[in-house]
């Protein structure tokens, strides 16, 4: 999986739906991060942005449940350390 694939949104909503299902397990973590590894910041922030945009898009009132799991899990044990300073990066650009 490369960063192209998950910037197409039929493929990217797919794969928020079984991480949100799964409570974002650190596999999903380290599957964004290698395939953004290579990638310049922007591309990286993209993904991260879109993710963020379909859990909101969910207008039920689970969805911010959804997204504090995404937080939270990106900081646990066996998500790669880069992965979780990309993520990082990304969340202080936003505040």
């Amino acid at each position: 999986m490369n960063i192209d694939y998950l910037l197409d949104p039929q493929r990217l909503e797919k794969f928020v739906e079984l991480a949100a299902e799964s409570k974002w397990l650190p596999h999903y973590y380290n599957a964004l991060y290698f395939s953004m590894k290579n990638e310049n910041s922007n591309k990286a922030d993209q993904i991260f942005y879109n993710i963020i945009s379909i859990i909101n898009r969910n207008e039920s009132s689970e969805h911010g449940r959804e997204l504090d799991a995404l937080i939270q899990n990106a900081f646990v044990d066996g998500v790669i350390a880069d992965c979780q300073t990309r993520f990082l990066r990304y969340i202080r650009s936003k505040l």
